[in-house]
Formats: C-alpha cells, sequence, structure tokens
C-alpha cells in the first residue's frame, strides 16, 4: 500500500495540513461532513476531534474500515459520533447539502482528482464550479491537488515549512495576488514550478476555479514519490 510506506516521506505535508486544519473552528451544530477522506491519511485525528458528529462520504468500499483503523479509536474515546456513507458525494451533493443543513463540509484531497475518475473534463469543470452555489451560506473547505508533475530532485523535510510559510495566494480580478503582486495565473504557477524544482511536463488539476474570488489560499507542497510532487491547495470559506 503506497499510502502506508510513503507516511514518514508525506510527514512534513501532513503536519502542514494539520497546521491549517486547527485554525478551522467547527460550527455550533459540531456536524462535520468529511467528502473523499478514504482512509484518512492525511487527515488531522486532532482536528477531527473538534467534532460531535462526523459523516463521511466515500466511494470507496474499504474507505469506511480503513478510516476506522486509522482514526476510529481516537473519535470514539473523544464521543465523536462516526456515520459513513458509500455514495457519490459530488453528484449527490445537492441532496447532502440539504440533510446537513449545519454542518461544516470538508472536501479532502478529492475534488483534484475528480476530472481523471470521471474522464470528463466538461462534466467535471461543470460539477466543481456548481460546488459554490450549492453551499452557498454554508462553511466549506478543501484540499485538492493543483499541479503535480516530476521533481529535478527530492523534496526535503525542512523544505515543506519553509515554502509554507510563502504560499500563501489569493485569486482576484484578473489573476492572482502572491506576495502583494498581481500575478496571470499561469505566471503564478511558473512561480510556484521554480519553486519546487519542477522538471519536465507538470499536469494541471483543474481546480484553478474551484474557489470563490477572494479567499485567501495556502498551497502546501507533498513529495508523492521520491521524485513526484505534488502543489496542493487548502482554503476554508466562511459561511
Amino acid at each position: 500500500m503506497h499510502a502506508w510506506y510513503s507516511l514518514n516521506r508525506w510527514r512534513p505535508t501532513i503536519d502542514a495540513i494539520e497546521k491549517y486544519l486547527l485554525t478551522v473552528e467547527p460550527t455550533p451544530s459540531k456536524e462535520l461532513v468529511l467528502i473523499g477522506g478514504s482512509a484518512g491519511w492525511m487527515m488531522s485525528t486532532q482536528w477531527l476531534q473538534k467534532f460531535s458528529h462526523l459523516h463521511t462520504y466515500d466511494i470507496d468500499p474499504f474507505a469506511h474500515r480503513l478510516f476506522q483503523w486509522r482514526h476510529g479509536q481516537a473519535l470514539k474515546k473523544s464521543g465523536v459520533t462516526l456515520t459513513a456513507h458509500r455514495q457519490d458525494a459530488i453528484e449527490t451533493l445537492p441532496l447532502i447539502a440539504r440533510n446537513h443543513p449545519d454542518a461544516l463540509f470538508w472536501f479532502d484531497n478529492v475534488l483534484g482528482q475528480h476530472r481523471f475518475r470521471l474522464d470528463d473534463e466538461d462534466l467535471a469543470e461543470k460539477q466543481m464550479l456548481q460546488i459554490q452555489s450549492i453551499l452557498a451560506g454554508k462553511s466549506w473547505g478543501s484540499l485538492h491537488d493543483r499541479y503535480s508533475g516530476p521533481l529535478e530532485k527530492p523534496l526535503l523535510a525542512l523544505q515543506v515549512p519553509l515554502l509554507c510559510a510563502n504560499m500563501v495566494l489569493m485569486n482576484v480580478e484578473g489573476g492572482v495576488r502572491y506576495k502583494n503582486k498581481l500575478l496571470s495565473n499561469d505566471e503564478a504557477a511558473q512561480q510556484m514550478l521554480v519553486n519546487i524544482n519542477a522538471t519536465g511536463t507538470w499536469q494541471d488539476h483543474g481546480t484553478t476555479y474551484l474557489l470563490p474570488m477572494g479567499i485567501e489560499r495556502k498551497w502546501i507542497p507533498w513529495a508523492f514519490k521520491p521524485l513526484y510532487g505534488h502543489w496542493l491547495e487548502i482554503a476554508w470559506v466562511k459561511s
């Protein structure tokens, strides 16, 4: 299992994700809808323990058992009720939103893979653009891929927090605000690829316009394999 054997290499990225998540407070209902979490390899147990009721949605038939194995004991000790749902939460998001009117919604490293899972870029783009309107008035957030591709040399553990400290961006009219500069989306992407020592051809995961305009987001590097990296984006949309 690639994830299990890669956890040590992933640890700096997991820590950066947890640091961000711990700044996100539950809604008054303390209910979390977690979409696409699978086994929760990169999810913060400490953050999950802030909630009273956790609903996981995943299409993988093994996801719930693995999630229980990884997080279940700690959640049970904290009194968190865990309910698993096996369904395509992106396709059925309007129904789920109605069923959980007061919950916080979190997409856990799933939306960046959506276009590849569907093998239909137009449909994937349409569904992702609808997320903003479906969840209007709700608190929601996402961790997702922006770009992925080969690295010229391995990403060192010490590089991750240093890169994270400088990777705060905001989509604005006309491009991206980064370090008080207005860049086009292509210029911003090129800057990020230089920062991570990218080489060869990198893949765009189609999440450029997923988040609302004016929302601050952080980019987090992820050494998925020793010489293959991802730029992850994480952001939080308040109700």
